[in-house]
């Protein structure tokens, strides 16, 4: 890992213990949010799996990983889930 790559990595790790079980600690990045909306649109379209998903996420922000119960909770509290008529 990158210095910097470590050092951002290092934090979220930190800021994970601050934050309930079932959030996930976004980074505050337009970069971040383009990729972390480019996974939720790829969800929401059956384009990747649930655990695809939950990689993407913990990758872009720098998480040692990312518990479906986490994705699917930002998923609806990002209002995503509103878009869901219905899964395959």
């Amino acid at each position: 890992m990158g210095g910097k790559r470590k050092g951002v990595a290092q934090l979220q790790a930190e800021r994970s213990d601050l934050f309930p079980p079932d959030r996930i600690p976004f980074l505050n990045s337009d970069a971040v949010c383009d990729l972390d909306r480019k996974t939720f649109r790829a969800y929401l379209h059956n384009e990747i799996s649930l655990k695809r998903a939950c990689e993407e996420i913990a990758e872009h922000n720098y998480l040692e990983d990312v518990t479906p119960e986490q994705f699917l909770n930002e998923f609806a509290l990002c209002g995503w889930s509103a878009y869901i008529t219905k899964r395959r």
